[in-house]
């Protein structure tokens, strides 16, 4: 929320999608009904979440004719079983149903005596489910345009983040909607204070290749639900897919051991001197790391 006025007073009004604060579950209800008579779909977000695990979407077709006590007892079911401990305000607002792209913008944000920010480029993230989990990110293939325009607005808000004294990484996530007046609308989500599931794999690669241009990245947190799959596993899998600096030029790198509590997760980061290579490269560790589950 605090996000959202600070991008409203350096960007303008439009930067973000219509948002408001709830201070109650009755004002929270209220607005759910408000929001879902002039929009497709509504969102509500918690405090203190990770990501996506916070976000409560409804659809308008599904608030239609729900009383306001009806739509207060079923936030607060949904709310609870996030793990929300009643802490306000809370986030509702509209959720952008005519999304063409979902970029971020990397950020090192230095301090103030070191020069402004710096932009470490534009990605686009790969989301999944109704809750629009973050799953993996590819360099941007947004029109240079826009690209810039993403980047000097990022730049705007985390110079003020600077000097307010914040120091690091920083990534700011938002949407590209295809309006009548603009195809190209950018709307601010959300700010990532804090290394991230891009940032972190853009590290390891300048460690591990820092001579490797990597004009092409694809970073994965794909979900293998049901299945287990040990390091030593995904790297027999992998077989010669995965980056070695003697020999390639380009590769898989294995990010984290795969296990997760529901399964297991591909958590690799794949380049390459083009982003379809490294987008080839990805896919095909996915595909093997499915086949090779499918055998044991």
């Amino acid at each position: 929320l605090w996000f959202t006025r600070l991008a409203r007073q350096v960007i303008g009004k439009d930067a973000v999608p219509p948002t408001m604060s709830a201070y109650g579950p009755d004002a929270a209800a209220a607005l759910v009904a408000r929001f879902g008579k002039s929009a497709e779909q509504v969102i509500v977000k918690v405090p203190d979440s990770a990501g996506s695990a916070g976000n409560i979407r409804f659809e308008a077709a599904f608030l239609k004719g729900k009383s306001p006590e009806q739509i207060r007892a079923l936030l607060q079911d949904q709310l609870h079983a996030t793990g929300w401990a009643d802490s306000y305000p809370i986030l509702v607002g509209v959720w952008d149903t005519d999304v063409t792209c979902t970029p971020s913008v990397q950020l090192w944000i230095p301090q103030v005596t070191e020069g402004p920010p710096v932009s470490h480029g534009v990605f686009e993230q790969q989301v999944f489910g109704d809750a629009a989990a973050f799953v993996g990110a590819v360099r941007s293939t947004l029109p240079v345009a826009v690209q810039r325009e993403l980047v000097g607005q990022s730049v705007k808000i985390a110079t003020v983040l600077q000097h307010l004294g914040y120091y690091g990484r920083c990534s700011f996530d938002a949407v590209i909607c295809s309006r009548l007046m603009d195809p190209n609308t950018i709307h601010w989500i959300e700010c990532n204070g804090r290394w991230s599931g891009v940032s972190i794999p853009l590290a390891i690669l300048h460690s591990i290749a820092p001579v490797q241009d990597a004009l092409g990245v694809m970073v994965t947190q794909y979900p293998l639900p049901g299945v287990t799959v040990t390091a030593s596993q995904a790297v027999k899998a992998l077989n010669g897919g995965l980056y070695h600096h003697a020999t390639s030029a380009n590769g898989v790198i294995l990010l984290s051991p795969p296990p997760s509590t529901n399964g297991s997760v591909a958590n690799m980061l794949s380049f390459g001197n083009s982003q379809s290579g490294a987008a080839r490269s990805g896919r095909a560790a996915i595909q093997r790391l499915r086949e090779f589950t499918t055998l044991t």
